[in-house]
Protein backbone atom coordinates (compact mmCIF):
# COMPACT_ATOMS: atom_id res chain seq x y z
CA UNK A 1 0.00 0.00 0.00
CA UNK A 2 1.08 3.55 -0.68
CA UNK A 3 1.28 6.64 2.09
CA UNK A 4 -1.87 8.07 2.47
CA UNK A 5 -4.07 5.40 1.20
CA UNK A 6 -7.64 5.27 2.71
CA UNK A 7 -8.22 3.02 5.45
CA UNK A 8 -10.17 0.37 3.41
CA UNK A 9 -7.14 -0.42 0.89
CA UNK A 10 -5.11 -0.30 4.46
CA UNK A 11 -7.18 -3.01 5.74
CA UNK A 12 -7.71 -5.51 2.83
CA UNK A 13 -3.88 -5.44 3.00
CA UNK A 14 -3.97 -5.78 6.66
CA UNK A 15 -6.14 -8.96 5.76
CA UNK A 16 -4.80 -10.63 3.28
CA UNK A 17 -1.02 -10.46 5.35
CA UNK A 18 -3.20 -11.77 8.47
CA UNK A 19 -4.38 -14.71 6.39
CA UNK A 20 -1.49 -15.73 5.77
CA UNK A 21 1.07 -15.37 9.05
CA UNK A 22 -1.94 -16.39 11.18
CA UNK A 23 -0.82 -18.52 14.07
CA UNK A 24 -3.71 -20.97 12.58
CA UNK A 25 -2.36 -21.25 9.85
CA UNK A 26 1.13 -21.77 10.34
CA UNK A 27 1.02 -24.37 12.95
CA UNK A 28 4.56 -25.78 12.62
CA UNK A 29 6.18 -22.02 12.86
CA UNK A 30 7.20 -21.20 16.50
CA UNK A 31 7.25 -17.41 15.80
CA UNK A 32 3.87 -17.31 14.07
CA UNK A 33 2.31 -15.59 17.17
CA UNK A 34 5.31 -13.11 17.41
CA UNK A 35 5.03 -12.73 13.82
CA UNK A 36 1.29 -11.90 14.10
CA UNK A 37 1.57 -9.37 16.81
CA UNK A 38 4.02 -7.56 14.77
CA UNK A 39 1.85 -7.06 12.06
CA UNK A 40 -1.12 -6.02 14.29
CA UNK A 41 1.03 -3.57 15.85
CA UNK A 42 2.31 -2.65 12.92
CA UNK A 43 -1.11 -1.61 11.30
CA UNK A 44 -2.54 0.02 14.03
CA UNK A 45 0.88 2.25 14.28
CA UNK A 46 0.47 3.22 10.69
CA UNK A 47 -3.26 4.00 10.58
CA UNK A 48 -3.74 5.12 13.93
CA UNK A 49 -4.24 9.15 15.03
CA UNK A 50 -1.53 11.03 16.23
CA UNK A 51 -1.59 11.02 19.76
CA UNK A 52 -2.25 14.64 20.63
CA UNK A 53 -2.70 16.55 18.43
CA UNK A 54 -5.16 18.38 19.29
CA UNK A 55 -6.33 18.86 22.94
CA UNK A 56 -10.01 17.50 24.29
CA UNK A 57 -12.57 20.18 24.70
CA UNK A 58 -14.58 21.14 27.30
CA UNK A 59 -17.45 19.43 26.64
CA UNK A 60 -16.05 16.41 24.98
CA UNK A 61 -17.70 13.87 27.84
CA UNK A 62 -21.10 15.17 26.66
CA UNK A 63 -20.45 16.39 23.10
CA UNK A 64 -23.35 14.55 21.28
CA UNK A 65 -26.27 12.47 21.66
CA UNK A 66 -26.48 8.74 22.05
CA UNK A 67 -30.23 8.38 20.43
CA UNK A 68 -29.83 5.33 17.94
CA UNK A 69 -25.88 4.06 19.13
CA UNK A 70 -25.27 1.12 20.07
CA UNK A 71 -22.17 -0.53 22.14
CA UNK A 72 -21.03 -2.56 18.60
CA UNK A 73 -19.57 -6.17 18.93
CA UNK A 74 -15.47 -5.89 19.26
CA UNK A 75 -13.61 -9.39 18.92
CA UNK A 76 -9.78 -10.13 19.05
CA UNK A 77 -8.21 -10.83 15.30
CA UNK A 78 -6.10 -13.51 16.73
CA UNK A 79 -8.89 -15.71 19.06
CA UNK A 80 -11.62 -13.57 17.86
CA UNK A 81 -12.94 -13.59 21.32
CA UNK A 82 -15.00 -11.05 22.08
CA UNK A 83 -13.37 -7.41 23.95
CA UNK A 84 -14.62 -5.44 26.50
CA UNK A 85 -16.89 -8.00 28.51
CA UNK A 86 -17.49 -6.88 32.34
CA UNK A 87 -15.17 -10.02 33.91
CA UNK A 88 -11.79 -7.85 32.14
CA UNK A 89 -12.50 -5.10 34.58
CA UNK A 90 -12.05 -2.16 32.10
CA UNK A 91 -14.16 0.89 32.89
CA UNK A 92 -17.05 1.53 30.13
CA UNK A 93 -15.34 4.68 28.60
CA UNK A 94 -12.54 2.32 27.45
CA UNK A 95 -15.12 1.90 24.63
CA UNK A 96 -14.82 5.73 23.71
CA UNK A 97 -11.05 5.10 23.55
CA UNK A 98 -10.86 2.13 21.18
CA UNK A 99 -13.57 3.06 18.46
CA UNK A 100 -11.45 6.61 18.52
CA UNK A 101 -8.75 4.62 17.58
CA UNK A 102 -6.84 6.87 20.40
CA UNK A 103 -5.20 3.32 21.78
CA UNK A 104 -4.83 -0.38 21.75
CA UNK A 105 -5.62 -2.63 24.53
CA UNK A 106 -4.84 -6.63 25.46
CA UNK A 107 -6.99 -8.88 24.42
CA UNK A 108 -8.01 -10.61 27.88
CA UNK A 109 -7.37 -14.41 26.06
CA UNK A 110 -4.61 -14.20 24.17
CA UNK A 111 -3.01 -11.33 25.30
CA UNK A 112 -2.45 -9.22 21.64
CA UNK A 113 -2.47 -5.94 21.73
CA UNK A 114 -4.72 -4.45 19.09
CA UNK A 115 -6.75 -1.08 18.04
CA UNK A 116 -9.86 -0.32 16.30
CA UNK A 117 -8.34 -0.97 12.90
CA UNK A 118 -6.79 -4.03 13.41
CA UNK A 119 -9.95 -5.65 15.63
CA UNK A 120 -13.32 -7.54 13.84
CA UNK A 121 -16.59 -5.92 14.28
CA UNK A 122 -19.50 -6.59 14.00
CA UNK A 123 -23.29 -5.39 13.01
CA UNK A 124 -25.49 -5.11 16.23
CA UNK A 125 -28.84 -6.16 13.79
CA UNK A 126 -27.59 -8.74 11.58
CA UNK A 127 -24.62 -9.85 13.58
CA UNK A 128 -22.02 -9.52 10.42
CA UNK A 129 -18.40 -8.05 10.06
CA UNK A 130 -18.58 -4.76 8.45
CA UNK A 131 -15.75 -2.38 8.02
CA UNK A 132 -14.49 0.57 10.69
CA UNK A 133 -12.80 3.35 10.92
CA UNK A 134 -12.70 6.05 13.62
CA UNK A 135 -13.75 8.41 11.69
CA UNK A 136 -17.23 6.77 11.51
CA UNK A 137 -17.43 7.40 15.15
CA UNK A 138 -19.59 10.42 15.52
CA UNK A 139 -21.65 8.98 12.64
CA UNK A 140 -24.38 6.97 11.49
CA UNK A 141 -23.76 3.85 8.99
CA UNK A 142 -25.06 0.95 7.42
CA UNK A 143 -22.66 -2.40 8.10
CA UNK A 144 -23.20 -3.42 4.12
CA UNK A 145 -23.66 -6.69 4.75
CA UNK A 146 -26.46 -8.40 2.00
CA UNK A 147 -30.05 -7.92 3.31
CA UNK A 148 -29.24 -5.38 6.52
CA UNK A 149 -30.25 -1.70 5.95
CA UNK A 150 -30.58 -0.62 9.04
CA UNK A 151 -28.20 2.68 10.58
CA UNK A 152 -26.67 2.48 13.51
CA UNK A 153 -24.53 4.77 15.68
CA UNK A 154 -21.57 3.83 17.99
CA UNK A 155 -22.18 4.50 21.79
CA UNK A 156 -20.67 7.05 23.72
CA UNK A 157 -20.04 6.95 27.42
CA UNK A 158 -19.62 9.33 30.01
CA UNK A 159 -16.31 10.20 31.03
CA UNK A 160 -15.04 13.03 33.21
CA UNK A 161 -12.76 15.31 31.71
CA UNK A 162 -10.00 14.44 33.69
CA UNK A 163 -10.41 10.61 32.96
CA UNK A 164 -10.08 11.26 29.17
CA UNK A 165 -7.03 13.69 29.51
CA UNK A 166 -5.43 11.05 31.69
CA UNK A 167 -5.98 7.89 29.24
CA UNK A 168 -4.79 10.36 26.26
CA UNK A 169 -1.60 11.25 28.34
CA UNK A 170 -0.94 7.62 28.91
CA UNK A 171 -1.59 6.62 25.46
CA UNK A 172 1.04 9.10 24.64
CA UNK A 173 3.52 7.80 26.53
CA UNK A 174 2.93 4.06 25.23
CA UNK A 175 3.18 5.38 21.86
CA UNK A 176 6.82 7.17 22.68
CA UNK A 177 7.73 4.17 24.13
CA UNK A 178 6.62 1.64 21.25
CA UNK A 179 8.80 4.33 19.23
CA UNK A 180 11.93 3.96 21.02
CA UNK A 181 11.95 0.06 21.76
CA UNK A 182 11.33 -0.39 17.84
CA UNK A 183 13.97 2.00 16.98
CA UNK A 184 16.31 0.25 18.88
CA UNK A 185 15.36 -3.34 17.76
CA UNK A 186 16.12 -1.69 13.87
CA UNK A 187 19.05 -0.38 15.06
CA UNK A 188 20.35 -3.73 16.73
CA UNK A 189 19.30 -5.69 13.41
CA UNK A 190 21.25 -3.00 11.09
CA UNK A 191 24.45 -3.69 13.12
CA UNK A 192 24.11 -7.26 13.12
CA UNK A 193 23.64 -7.27 9.32
CA UNK A 194 26.48 -4.83 9.11
CA UNK A 195 28.99 -7.44 11.01
CA UNK A 196 27.55 -10.44 9.27
CA UNK A 197 27.78 -8.58 6.02
CA UNK A 198 24.89 -10.06 4.67
CA UNK A 199 20.71 -11.03 6.18
CA UNK A 200 19.92 -14.57 6.67
CA UNK A 201 19.65 -16.26 3.97
CA UNK A 202 17.02 -18.90 5.26
CA UNK A 203 15.01 -16.31 7.10
CA UNK A 204 14.70 -14.22 3.27
CA UNK A 205 13.79 -17.66 1.54
CA UNK A 206 11.20 -18.24 4.46
CA UNK A 207 10.13 -14.73 4.63
CA UNK A 208 9.51 -15.10 0.50
CA UNK A 209 7.68 -18.13 0.47
CA UNK A 210 5.11 -16.94 2.72
CA UNK A 211 4.55 -13.60 0.32
CA UNK A 212 6.38 -11.30 2.49
CA UNK A 213 9.39 -10.73 0.68
CA UNK A 214 9.75 -8.35 -2.59
CA UNK A 215 12.39 -10.51 -4.95
CA UNK A 216 13.74 -13.99 -4.79
CA UNK A 217 16.57 -13.87 -2.27
CA UNK A 218 18.31 -16.46 -4.66
CA UNK A 219 18.03 -14.86 -8.16
CA UNK A 220 16.35 -11.66 -7.08
CA UNK A 221 12.82 -12.20 -9.61
CA UNK A 222 10.25 -9.69 -8.37
CA UNK A 223 7.10 -11.09 -6.61
CA UNK A 224 5.20 -9.43 -8.76
CA UNK A 225 6.44 -11.88 -11.31
CA UNK A 226 4.63 -14.86 -9.32
CA UNK A 227 1.23 -15.74 -8.61
CA UNK A 228 -0.34 -16.20 -4.94
CA UNK A 229 1.28 -19.51 -3.67
CA UNK A 230 4.05 -20.40 -6.82
CA UNK A 231 6.72 -18.78 -4.62
CA UNK A 232 7.69 -22.07 -2.55
CA UNK A 233 7.40 -24.03 -6.03
CA UNK A 234 9.75 -21.22 -7.14
CA UNK A 235 12.15 -21.69 -4.41
CA UNK A 236 12.29 -25.41 -5.02
CA UNK A 237 13.31 -25.10 -8.25
CA UNK A 238 15.18 -22.16 -8.00
CA UNK A 239 18.56 -23.71 -8.57
CA UNK A 240 20.41 -21.52 -11.12
CA UNK A 241 24.35 -21.01 -10.10
CA UNK A 242 24.63 -18.21 -13.06
CA UNK A 243 21.91 -16.48 -11.62
CA UNK A 244 23.00 -17.09 -8.22
CA UNK A 245 26.41 -15.27 -8.47
CA UNK A 246 24.87 -12.65 -10.47
CA UNK A 247 21.82 -11.53 -8.30
CA UNK A 248 24.70 -11.33 -5.86
CA UNK A 249 27.22 -9.21 -7.45
CA UNK A 250 24.14 -7.18 -7.67
CA UNK A 251 23.44 -7.17 -4.33
CA UNK A 252 26.88 -6.39 -3.25
CA UNK A 253 27.22 -3.64 -5.61
CA UNK A 254 24.40 -1.93 -4.21
CA UNK A 255 25.96 -2.50 -0.79
CA UNK A 256 29.01 -0.69 -2.06
CA UNK A 257 27.34 1.98 -3.39
CA UNK A 258 24.96 2.76 -0.45
CA UNK A 259 28.35 2.59 1.38
CA UNK A 260 30.10 4.90 -0.63
CA UNK A 261 27.39 7.46 -0.69
CA UNK A 262 27.04 7.03 3.33
CA UNK A 263 30.59 7.74 3.39
CA UNK A 264 30.47 10.50 1.13
CA UNK A 265 27.32 11.88 2.86
CA UNK A 266 29.56 11.86 5.97
CA UNK A 267 32.45 13.97 4.47
CA UNK A 268 29.92 16.41 2.54
CA UNK A 269 28.33 16.81 6.22
CA UNK A 270 32.14 17.34 7.60
CA UNK A 271 32.85 19.72 5.39
CA UNK A 272 29.80 21.87 6.01
CA UNK A 273 30.17 21.71 9.83
CA UNK A 274 33.96 23.08 9.06
CA UNK A 275 33.08 25.79 6.59
CA UNK A 276 30.19 27.00 9.33
CA UNK A 277 33.33 27.62 11.56
CA UNK A 278 35.24 29.31 9.29
CA UNK A 279 32.26 31.53 8.60
CA UNK A 280 31.99 32.34 11.90
CA UNK A 281 35.48 32.79 13.07
CA UNK A 282 35.24 35.23 9.75
CA UNK A 283 32.44 36.98 11.11
CA UNK A 284 33.94 37.35 14.57
CA UNK A 285 37.07 38.81 13.38
CA UNK A 286 35.18 41.37 11.09
CA UNK A 287 33.21 42.33 14.43
CA UNK A 288 36.50 42.53 16.04
CA UNK A 289 38.22 44.71 13.28
CA UNK A 290 34.99 46.91 13.41
CA UNK A 291 35.18 47.64 17.30
CA UNK A 292 39.42 48.45 16.36
CA UNK A 293 38.67 50.93 14.28
CA UNK A 294 36.96 53.39 16.11
CA UNK A 295 39.61 53.20 18.65
CA UNK A 296 42.32 53.75 16.21
CA UNK A 297 40.52 57.19 14.97
CA UNK A 298 40.32 58.15 18.10
CA UNK A 299 44.08 57.41 19.09
CA UNK A 300 44.51 58.91 15.56
CA UNK A 301 42.90 62.00 16.80
CA UNK A 302 44.28 62.34 19.89
CA UNK A 303 48.08 61.97 18.27
CA UNK A 304 47.35 64.63 15.68
CA UNK A 305 45.72 66.93 18.53
CA UNK A 306 49.47 66.40 20.35
CA UNK A 307 51.52 67.20 17.14
CA UNK A 308 49.53 70.27 16.88
CA UNK A 309 50.30 71.68 20.51
CA UNK A 310 54.06 70.88 20.13
CA UNK A 311 54.04 73.23 16.89
CA UNK A 312 52.49 75.90 18.67
CA UNK A 313 55.01 75.92 21.56
CA UNK A 314 57.43 75.73 19.09
CA UNK A 315 55.88 78.66 17.16
CA UNK A 316 56.05 80.38 20.28
CA UNK A 317 59.40 80.03 21.42
CA UNK A 318 60.69 81.37 18.57
CA UNK A 319 58.30 83.95 18.62
CA UNK A 320 59.79 84.76 21.77
CA UNK A 321 63.78 84.67 20.38
CA UNK A 322 62.78 87.26 17.44
CA UNK A 323 60.92 89.14 20.25
CA UNK A 324 64.07 90.16 22.23
CA UNK A 325 66.08 91.88 19.09
CA UNK A 326 62.61 93.76 18.39
CA UNK A 327 63.19 94.83 22.54
CA UNK A 328 66.38 95.60 22.35
CA UNK A 329 66.02 97.81 19.05
CA UNK A 330 62.55 99.33 20.65
CA UNK A 331 64.89 100.51 23.71
CA UNK A 332 67.67 101.77 21.69
CA UNK A 333 64.99 103.71 20.05
CA UNK A 334 63.45 105.20 23.10
CA UNK A 335 67.07 105.43 24.96
CA UNK A 336 67.72 108.11 21.68
CA UNK A 337 64.16 109.84 21.95
CA UNK A 338 65.33 110.88 25.77
CA UNK A 339 68.54 112.00 24.83
CA UNK A 340 67.20 114.41 22.22
CA UNK A 341 64.40 115.36 25.09
CA UNK A 342 66.95 116.52 27.55
CA UNK A 343 69.43 117.81 25.04
CA UNK A 344 66.64 120.29 24.15
CA UNK A 345 66.26 121.02 28.00
CA UNK A 346 69.76 121.51 28.26
CA UNK A 347 70.13 124.15 25.32
CA UNK A 348 68.38 126.89 27.00
CA UNK A 349 70.21 126.67 30.15
CA UNK A 350 73.58 126.96 28.21
CA UNK A 351 72.48 129.55 26.42
CA UNK A 352 71.80 131.18 30.06
CA UNK A 353 75.61 130.45 30.80
CA UNK A 354 76.52 131.80 27.98
CA UNK A 355 75.92 134.71 28.72
CA UNK A 356 77.09 134.37 32.03
CA UNK A 357 80.71 134.20 32.89
CA UNK A 358 82.12 130.79 31.93
CA UNK A 359 83.32 128.53 34.67
CA UNK A 360 84.93 125.41 34.10
CA UNK A 361 83.11 122.02 35.93
CA UNK A 362 85.18 119.91 38.08
CA UNK A 363 85.50 116.28 36.91
CA UNK A 364 84.02 115.64 40.03
CA UNK A 365 80.26 117.35 39.60
CA UNK A 366 80.91 115.67 35.90
CA UNK A 367 81.13 112.47 36.99
CA UNK A 368 78.13 112.92 40.02
CA UNK A 369 75.82 114.13 37.04
CA UNK A 370 76.56 111.28 34.77
CA UNK A 371 75.83 108.90 37.33
CA UNK A 372 72.81 110.54 38.17
CA UNK A 373 71.37 110.43 34.68
CA UNK A 374 72.51 106.76 34.36
CA UNK A 375 70.24 106.25 37.85
CA UNK A 376 67.41 107.95 35.91
CA UNK A 377 67.48 106.02 33.17
CA UNK A 378 67.51 102.36 34.46
CA UNK A 379 63.90 102.03 35.53
CA UNK A 380 63.12 103.58 32.30
CA UNK A 381 64.98 100.38 30.52
CA UNK A 382 63.50 97.91 32.38
CA UNK A 383 59.75 98.66 31.91
CA UNK A 384 60.50 99.47 28.11
CA UNK A 385 62.02 95.56 28.26
CA UNK A 386 58.80 94.28 30.24
CA UNK A 387 56.50 96.22 27.16
CA UNK A 388 58.94 94.09 24.91
CA UNK A 389 58.23 91.07 26.16
CA UNK A 390 54.66 91.50 26.20
CA UNK A 391 54.13 92.62 22.87
CA UNK A 392 56.35 89.72 21.81
CA UNK A 393 54.06 86.87 23.92
CA UNK A 394 51.08 88.31 22.53
CA UNK A 395 52.21 88.64 18.74
CA UNK A 396 53.13 84.63 19.43
CA UNK A 397 49.78 83.48 20.81
CA UNK A 398 48.07 85.20 17.77
CA UNK A 399 50.26 83.34 15.86
CA UNK A 400 49.36 80.23 17.53
CA UNK A 401 45.93 80.76 17.53
CA UNK A 402 46.53 80.99 13.47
Amino acid sequence: VQPGCSPAVARKAFLRLSMIIHPDKLPGFGDATRAFQALVAAFDRTTQRTMGSAPLRRHAAIGRSNEGCYRTEVLCPRCLVPWGQKSEGNPEYYYNLMMEGVRCFSCATCLLAFGCLAAVHKCPFCHGVFEYGPEQYHKKVTCGNPGCTKRFGFLMFHATERAMETAREQARADFEKQSRTLEAKQGRAARAARRAGQPDAKFDEKRFAMGLGNACPRCGLELEDFEDGEQLRHLRSCKNAAAHSAHKARMQERADKQQLAEKQAKADAERAAKESKERRKDRWGDAEKKDAEPKEAEEKKAADADDKEKSAEAKAGEGNGDAEPKAEEGKEAEEAKEEANEEAKEEPKEEAKADEPKEEPKAEEVKAEEAKDEAKDEPKAEEAKEDAKEEAKEEAKEEAKE
